[in-house]
């Protein structure tokens, strides 16, 4: 059984004798099935070092998201922190991260010479998010970089190589980072001067609230689902039965007790959202912007600030609201203007701005715009 953080006992001695320019350093650490160990002196007169490191470990789960069948790891480091001579090597399998991307063999090698550092990298097995998992599983994954040590500005020259892909030369790359959602804090942790107050909703409950309002209306229930704060609905099955104009009904009535409880704000009709005004309305705007007009959405619950469905203690996502949808956007590479700009933009802008620093024209109209003034 992978053991983890939470889970297992801790045993670390740490030594540390000798003058500030020759001081002896042992470390030892015990984690469960971890261990780690750190032997050498360091020298903090002139930030230098001459240790010997390893580190192994059997199947484990440090965190929530994070878990391994094995990993090991050796090396050494003699000299400062900029012009060191270092070896290092690290070997993992079965690497899980956040459940969706998956590892199932790494290895890598380090070497540092002459005020660079220097990491060779390969990945077999790679398995990612998204509707093609094993799309890059087949070959390996090869990884190499470099980092100047001895420069101010650090830069660092990353290759990407696989038998779909090459990546190269990162004074042509451009990155763009963004996020899909905002984080929303915890009703718990809320100041006290939010008001309505937040709660926790109980998304089961209004499921069986739902299901009981349907089957009360003589309706059978598999017209419906939940997925938590969407009601979805099997409008050709309604159709089928000549039921459609009842599960209206029974969607009304359930919509009414929803609206009552406490920590709901609003429960509305997709269709009447359609309508509505997506310019003001930001609510309504976001709602209609995640979904299509054609899908099976027949209702959408907004709660009320910072009420959250389910009992879990951790920071959640997925309202309508600013917390939830302001995110940042940030540009990487020679071609952008080093800066923090606070104006309004959209992450639909990302895609004509790295057009634009790609020298293509769009094959069809966007929603975006070119965020000229990021540009140099």
């Amino acid at each position: 059984m992978a053991g983890t953080l939470a889970a297992v006992t801790t045993l670390a001695t740490a030594t540390a004798q000798g003058p500030r320019n020759a001081e002896r350093v042992d470390v030892v650490l015990d984690a469960g099935p971890l261990h780690a160990d750190v032997h050498g002196s360091v020298d903090l007169t002139h930030q230098s070092a001459e240790v010997e490191y390893s580190l192994k470990s059997a199947a484990m789960a440090p965190r929530p998201g994070v878990a391994w069948a094995e990993v090991a790891l050796t090396g050494n480091w003699h000299g400062t922190l900029t012009a060191p001579t270092a070896d290092g090597r690290l070997e993992v399998h079965g690497l899980e991260i956040l459940g969706a991307t998956r590892i199932p063999r790494l290895n890598a090698e380090l070497a540092a010479r002459a005020g660079k550092l220097i990491v060779h990298g390969v990945v077999e097995g790679l398995e990612i998010p998204g509707p093609q998992p094993r799309l890059l599983a087949k070959d390996p994954l090869t990884i190499d970089a470099a980092l100047e040590l001895d420069a101010a500005a650090r830069p660092l020259d990353l290759t990407a190589t696989h038998s779909l892909f090459k990546l190269r030369d990162s004074t042509r790359v451009a990155f763009a980072l963004t996020a899909d959602h905002g984080v929303a804090t915890i009703p718990e942790l809320v100041p006290a001067s939010v008001r309505p107050t937040p709660v926790r909703v109980n998304a089961a409950d209004l499921d069986t609230s739902l299901r009981a309002v349907i089957a009360s209306a003589n309706l059978d229930t598999n017209l419906v689902a939940m997925d938590q704060q969407i009601v979805l609905v099997d409008r050709d099955l309604a159709a089928l039965s000549d039921r459609t104009k009842a599960l209206d009904n029974a969607l009304s009535i359930f919509a009414v007790r929803a609206r009552s409880l406490p920590g709901v704000a609003r429960v509305d009709r997709f269709q009447d959202l359609l309508r509505g005004d997506t310019i003001n309305n930001a609510i309504t705007r976001r709602w209609v912007h995640q979904f299509p007009a054609t899908s099976n959405v027949a209702l959408v619950i907004t709660l009320t600030p910072f009420s959250i469905f389910g009992e879990s203690s951790v920071a959640t996502h997925g309202s309508p609201y600013d917390y939830d949808t302001h995110v940042p956007v940030i540009f990487m590479g020679p071609w952008f203007a080093r800066g923090r700009y606070p104006e309004f933009v959209r992450t639909v802008d990302l895609a004509p701005t790295l057009a634009e620093v790609a020298g293509v024209k769009t094959s069809e109209k966007i929603d975006g715009v070119v965020l000229r003034r990021a540009l140099k």
